[in-house]
């Protein structure tokens, strides 16, 4: 029986032996008598790693850290100085974490409920297939991988071994987008007809002087950055700045925009779309960078159903905004934490603190602890992968990608 396994039968056999005992001694009460009150022994932490503790994976460590009823006992990361700093925070609460450089030692080596992945995509689907065949639980950033191939494999793992899987889209969890998710269910506001998402942003420049001293080909491991990917010569900008590239990231049409569409599914429940376009371009930065920094994509569903994604990294004049178009109303979402809801001549304003991954973490280990389904499972982590790889796909090829539903293959 492998760790997770255990783990989470354990859990199981804990609760049902418990509510046992408590039938068993509420029998043996005396008429009259009030039973005694037992109070609910604390669940047994859940033994956890954080594979990839960079800006994303050391923000969701530091989210974990603050909850009871678990333990991070390992972590990995290519980079010494994130490693160690990460290695730091956890010591403060458990003093006896294990820190790795490669996370297959990690995954081989401990006895794990759950593991957290944040790595550049092109290293999501590797760690998380290894992490499965262990039988551990996964937390997996967004986009869930980098290919439509790799997202299909880790479903396919996770359904082989049944596995609890939550994807990293912590819209999901935000009371902003559960409310509309409800109206837009209501049908208040008529058949969705439409969605447009805007996202203006500035980007950054490749720089060079903006790396940090510390980092050498020793202390990023730089094959172990690499993977199974094209080699190149040792390249800080390549690490630190993997967004940019092709090999590593879908760019725009990555993790942004997988941002949006699991958004928009969760509140739409369209599912895996029919055909995708996309074109990009480099309006702004010509500093070495392989993916765009505007694209203009179109994702359509079958029925005809549409959604659009317009991004850039040129100006942030006009922030983020979604707009759900509906055959009676509307929903405006500006900047992910104000939304307006049109109904008719009346409009209803309502905030939000923006997204909630605390949130999005407790839902996932509730799921870990009881078996259940999380809020953004491995199915529709799939969905979004394959849609943002095929805007990708699209802007390479300079043609619309189909999806064929019956082989569930990309078509180009």
């Amino acid at each position: 029986m492998t760790a997770g396994t255990h783990s989470r039968r354990r859990f199981l056999v804990r609760s049902t032996a418990m509510g046992a005992m408590a039938a068993l001694a509420a029998r043996g009460t005396r008429a009259g008598e009030e039973p005694a009150q037992t109070p609910e022994p604390a669940p047994e932490p859940l033994r956890c790693a954080m594979i990839g503790v960079g800006k994303r994976g050391g923000a969701l460590l530091q989210t974990l850290l603050e909850l009871d009823n678990v333990q991070v006992v390992a972590l990995a990361d290519t980079y010494d100085v994130w490693r160690n700093r990460a290695l730091a925070w956890c010591k403060q609460k458990n003093d006896e974490t294990s820190d790795y450089v490669e996370y297959d030692r990690l995954l081989k080596k401990e006895k794990l409920d759950a593991v957290f992945i944040a790595t550049p995509p092109h290293s999501l689907a590797p760690a998380a297939l290894e992490a499965l065949e262990q039988h551990c639980a996964v937390y997996i950033e967004r986009p869930m991988a980098l290919t439509w191939e790799a997202a299909k494999a880790v479903r396919a793992k996770a359904r082989e071994t049944g596995a609890v899987v939550q994807v990293g889209s912590q819209y999901r969890s935000t009371d902003l987008h559960l409310q509309a998710r409800e109206i837009l269910a209501s049908g208040g506001l008529g058949k969705l007809a439409m969605v447009q998402v805007n996202h203006y942003d500035v980007g950054q420049t490749l720089d060079p002087e903006s790396l940090p001293k510390e980092a050498t080909e020793e202390s990023l491991h730089w094959p172990l950055f690499l993977g199974e990917t094209r080699e190149y010569p040792f390249d800080p900008l390549r690490y630190f700045y993997w967004v940019h590239f092709e090999e590593y990231s879908g760019g725009l049409n990555g993790g942004m925009l997988a941002d949006h569409l699991d958004t928009f599914h969760f509140l739409s429940g369209a599912g895996m779309p029919a055909r995708v376009m996309s074109a990009g371009s480099l309006a702004k930065f010509a500093d070495g960078r392989s993916c765009p920094d505007t694209v203009n994509t179109i994702v359509e569903y079958p029925g005809g159903l549409q959604f659009t994604y317009t991004a850039t990294l040129t100006n942030d004049r006009f922030g983020v905004e979604e707009r759900y178009i509906c055959t009676s109303g509307a929903l405006h979402i500006r900047n992910m934490q104000e939304m307006t809801i049109y109904r008719e001549d009346i409009e209803e304003n309502l905030k939000s603190n923006g997204p909630n991954t605390r949130a999005h973490i407790e839902d996932f280990l509730a799921a870990v602890r009881s078996g259940g389904t999380p809020r953004a499972t491995v199915d529709e982590g799939f969905h979004t992968a394959a849609a943002c790889h095929m805007a990708v796909l699209s802007d390479q090829s300079g043609k619309a990608v189909t999806w064929d539903a019956q082989a569930e293959t990309a078509v180009v």
